[in-house]
């Protein structure tokens, strides 16, 4: 299962709320069987879902990622159809922790990490306490 499609998976919240029409189960509808206009949105996120696995390691691909990821965090200002946009902003924080990119900062953490204000290297810095700042503002993340 993908982080894409696992939110709303039948094991992970129960049968009853898709048989209710709540909008975890127009969510997982229109992920499903999309219409026409959730289509690109939903092959966009597949497509996310492969290629973040395979190169989040990479040092010349994770910029492009990023880019990618940046950009479907703009189309959640558009018609999301029966999609819901908080759950789709989740996926994409998900993505972008993994391939170490911070979208609040609009870089990446090894690059927040290098650098000080003045653009010299910081010897002295920590990623992890960097990291845990980020997710201490991420709502979805510690569950406030």
């Amino acid at each position: 299962m993908t982080k894409f499609r696992e939110p709303f998976r039948t094991e992970a919240i129960g049968f009853g709320i898709y048989a209710a029409g709540g909008w975890q189960g127009q969510h997982r509808t229109a992920i499903e069987f999309p219409t026409k206009e959730e289509a690109p949105i939903v092959h966009l996120f597949d497509a996310l879902d492969a290629l973040v696995p395979l190169y989040k390691e990479d040092r010349v691909m994770r910029p492009a990622l990023a880019g990618l990821i940046t950009s479907a965090e703009r189309l959640l200002d558009g018609d999301l159809g029966r999609m819901d946009g908080g759950t789709l902003w989740r996926v994409l924080a998900d993505y972008a922790q993994e391939i170490g990119y911070s979208m609040d900062h609009g870089a990446f953490l090894d690059e927040l990490a290098d650098t000080s204000d003045s653009g010299f290297v910081n010897q002295d810095a920590d990623v992890d306490a960097i990291v845990a700042e980020l997710n201490a503002a991420n709502p979805w993340k510690t569950g406030r």
